[in-house]
């Protein structure tokens, strides 16, 4: 099963669960108690906030998958060749970009996600000013 795929499962399964969440919190407005009342908004707040998480993650993934296709990355890469890019040109995405991939490759996800997250930012930030960062 591809990592596309799983995902969208997930999404779904996730859009149902939350279908349901909805729907007990509609119900629980409707009864027009206090606490009831209280409780279905409350229940109605936890869908919204699984929306934006979802959404968060659902766009570092895809920004992460841009930038590895831009960069044509080799999943083998040097650890220390790639601190020595970064230490070198803190400013340059694909040198970030590498190292997440190096720490990923060494089980290191926290330290990855964070460089990738630098990444994403710095090429953000590069196509806004309309001008790479880094040597090309």
């Amino acid at each position: 099963m591809t990592a596309r795929r799983a995902v969208g499962i997930l999404v779904l399964a996730l859009a149902c669960y939350l279908l349901l969440v909805v729907q007990r919190g509609v119900w629980l407005i409707q009864d027009g108690r206090p606490v009831p009342v209280a409780l279905g908004v409350a229940v109605l707040v936890l869908p919204l906030l699984a929306l934006w998480l979802l959404w968060q993650e659902l766009r570092f993934g895809l920004a992460a998958e841009r930038l590895a296709a831009e960069l044509d990355a080799d999943p083998q890469v040097d650890f220390e060749a790639c601190r020595a890019a970064v230490e070198a040109a803190p400013e340059d995405w694909r040198a970030w970009f590498a190292l997440g991939l190096a720490y990923r490759a060494a089980q290191d996800n926290t330290r990855a996600r964070r460089a990738v997250r630098r990444a994403i930012a710095l090429h953000r930030g590069a196509g806004e000013q309309g001008r790479p960062t880094g040597p090309e």
